[in-house]
């Protein structure tokens, strides 16, 4: 929308694995203010910056190390609650990580853009597995299409079947999977072409 005041919020969350089951996480939430009326890039402004770094250990994510940043805030005592942040060290992302935070952060404990910020470290569960995957079968156009991938997927966590469309217990995705688990040589790619059931 051009031509009016605007606040746009931008949310970044970054994953790398440093080890077996080990994780480096870095986050951040923005909030930048324009000034539409008048166009010109010092009527913009930084509301609010403040990052997250930690790292996340086994197969819970469980916070071994965390560091909060107040970059940009509307006010002084905005930074007042960082050190409160570190009750989450030993917390999993997995479980009970939302309650957690609300517990911890929640209302005058905290701030909302700093909790807003560390409830949205649950969503890494979802990058945390694709790297787990990834590490078992690459992900490739070829992998993915023949079942490898997914196969991989399967053998960490079953119970992804039923997670989403694509994922559908009797759906092609699945089948193919599941045929390749069923190869002693499926997820080396090894078995010849499967062909879709009539």
């Amino acid at each position: 929308m051009s031509g009016v005041p605007r606040v746009v919020r931008t949310k970044t969350t970054e994953l790398a694995m440093t080890g077996e089951n080990r994780f480096h996480l870095i986050a951040r939430l923005t909030d930048m203010s324009y000034d539409c009326a008048y166009g010109t890039p010092a009527d913009q402004g930084v509301i609010h910056d403040f990052t997250v770094e930690g790292d996340l250990e086994g197969e819970d994510l469980v916070v071994t190390d965390l560091h909060v940043g107040a970059l940009a805030h509307p006010y002084r005592g905005c930074p007042a609650i960082v050190p409160r942040c570190q009750e989450l060290t030993g917390r999993s992302l997995v479980s009970g990580w939302r309650r957690t935070v609300l517990e911890t952060l929640g209302g005058t404990a905290g701030c909302t853009h700093v909790t807003t910020l560390l409830l949205g470290l649950a969503e890494v569960r979802t990058s945390a597995f694709f790297l787990r995957m990834n590490g078992r079968v690459p992900y490739s156009p070829e992998a993915r299409a023949d079942g490898r991938w997914t196969a991989a997927g399967l053998e960490l966590a079953p119970s992804i079947v039923g997670a989403c469309h694509a994922l559908e217990r009797s759906g092609p995705v699945v089948r193919r999977a599941a045929q390749r688990l069923a190869d002693p040589g499926g997820l080396r790619g090894e078995d010849p072409p499967i062909s879709e059931p009539r």
